[in-house]
């Protein structure tokens, strides 16, 4: 899966709006191009949870760094639980 993408938006922040708000925008925007199968409001909830309102832009981008990881571990792990489910047969 393809999520670097979020941490490349991250570089684009401007001081317009909040840096939080920003992250969220853009990660909503973004998202669309996550597969199907993929819970994108929960991947995007996940990598911008931690980024304080009151952040600047530097921290918010250190956080995006810092949560993508997770952040794609669990959309993984997500997705293949859901797939798992979906093939599991009938009882």
């Amino acid at each position: 899966m393809r999520m670097v993408f979020i941490l490349a938006a991250a570089g684009s922040l401007a001081a317009c709006a909040s840096a939080k708000e920003q992250a969220v925008e853009q990660c909503a925007e973004q998202s669309a191009m996550l597969p199907d199968m993929v819970d994108k409001e929960a991947f995007c909830t996940c990598i911008t949870n931690e980024i304080p309102d009151d952040a600047s832009i530097e921290e918010a981008e250190q956080v995006l760094s810092d949560s993508a990881s997770k952040c794609t571990n669990e959309a993984i792990q997500g997705a293949v639980s859901e797939m798992t489910a979906e093939t599991a047969p009938a009882e």
